[in-house]
């Protein structure tokens, strides 16, 4: 199979897994409550997306 191919199933599968049957730990919610409450916090303290991107593809080039 090749690496597209291989991808492509990788895809479909990460697909039909529905976000309900997903577990998520206590220690997991309450790293993800503290990072909302410091986003709500301090609204212009992250980078966008487009920042992070750029920074990752000139990294990894």
């Amino acid at each position: 199979m090749s690496q597209a191919d291989r991808l492509e199933l990788i895809g479909q599968l990460w697909q039909s897994i529905e976000v309900d049957e997903l577990e998520v730990t206590q220690a997991e919610r309450d790293l993800l409550d503290d990072r909302l409450a410091d986003l709500r916090n301090d609204p212009d303290a992250g980078r966008s997306w487009g920042e992070v991107e750029a920074e990752l593809r000139s990294r990894f080039r």
